[in-house]
Formats: structure tokens, C-alpha cells, sequence
């Protein structure tokens, strides 16, 4: 089932552009979907992923519906911590779900489509947009039954302050202006 998420603030955003290995082995890109619940946005968001986990449950399974499955794939930002301990950047207070594929996701930068890599547009860790995700039902005699999330595309829709792992900028003032030298050993002049 197709669901179309507003107000989502994405991290890892790199995994958009660039697969990762999974556990077995498969490369995929994917992405971790914050949403707000004090906001309005997130409010919807959030009723909408669980009114399409209860469908896709129901259309699986029936009346019926495993116990594991219902476990929402929903989890609580303020229990994603770092190695130190402490709540990720932009987790506090937040829920988030994560969602891949092995299909490069459509990507929009406002309206132009992105067909580069990450250079090539502006979509970092931080910023706000929609996302399309489907959800599907499994039942699997290794991963037992639950309802996955795959990654379709990601429109970015308004900057958002960067979260973490990115380096800060070098100005081109900050940089020393190199010495004159006639020594013929100098590497800078060989």
C-alpha cells in the first residue's frame, strides 16, 4: 500500500544517494523518517502510516492478525542513541521509522528531479519534504511476520538545520598565503 507522508524530516540522508550493505549482504538505499507528533503534519503522518499498518495487516492476514505484527514499525526517537548514550540529533522527542529498497528512490530537489548523486543537489540530513513509502505484509519462516516500509522517493520541500555528520566549511580567507622561497629543495616549488 502506497502512503504519501508530509512534514517528514529526513537523517542518514545519504543512503538516498548511496547503497548500503544490509545484513544479508544486499545493497540498498534507504532512509530514517522523522515526524513531529506536536505537529499537525506529523499528527496526520503518523495516523496515516498506522491506518495503512491496520490495512495492510488486515488484507494479509485477516481477523487474525499475529501479534507481531501489530507491533508498530513506528519506534520512539528519544531510545535512538549514539555510541556515547545519548539521543541522536534530532531524535528528542521525535518518533521515526526507516524504510529501503533496492530500486534507487525518486528523488526531487523542489520540483527538479535529481539524477546525480548528492553533489548534485541540495537534499541533506535535516531537511523537511515529502516522502512515499509502500508497506507490505511478510511472513517469513526466518523474519516471522511483520509489515516492512520500502523507500520510493523523497521530495525535499524546505531546508532544515543539518544533522550532524557533516564537516564544517574551510572560508577561503582562513587559508595562509605560502611563503616565497628560492631554496631549489623546497616541495612546493618542485
Amino acid at each position: 500500500m502506497k502512503v504519501k507522508l508530509r512534514g517528514i524530516r529526513i537523517s542518514f540522508a545519504k543512503s538516498l544517494f548511496v547503497p548500503r550493505e544490509d545484513a544479508k549482504g544486499k545493497l540498498k538505499y534507504s532512509v530514517c523518517a522523522l515526524l513531529d507528533p506536536k505537529t499537525k503534519e506529523g499528527k496526520e503522518s503518523i495516523a496515516r502510516l498506522e491506518d495503512a499498518l491496520d490495512a495492510v495487516a488486515k488484507e494479509k492476514w485477516g481477523a487474525k492478525v499475529p501479534p507481531t505484527a501489530r507491533k508498530l514499525r513506528i519506534h520512539d526517537g528519544d531510545e535512538k542513541l549514539n555510541d556515547s548514550g545519548d539521543v541522536l540529533e534530532g531524535f528528542a522527542g521525535m518518533k521515526y521509522f526507516n524504510a529501503y529498497n533496492e530500486k534507487k528512490p525518486d528523488l526531487r530537489d523542489g520540483h527538479l528531479k535529481v539524477e546525480g548523486d548528492q553533489s548534485s543537489c541540495s537534499i541533506k540530513s535535516g531537511d523537511y519534504g515529502t516522502l512515499f513509502v509502500n508497506l507490505w505484509a511478510m511472513d517469513d519462516a526466518n523474519y516471522g511476520k511483520k509489515i516492512n516500509f520500502s523507500l520510493l522517493g523523497f521530495q525535499k520541500l524546505r531546508n532544515g538545520e543539518s544533522l550532524g555528520g557533516s564537516d564544517p566549511t574551510i572560508s577561503e580567507d582562513e587559508w595562509d598565503e605560502p611563503e616565497e622561497s628560492d631554496d631549489e629543495n623546497d616541495p612546493l616549488l618542485n
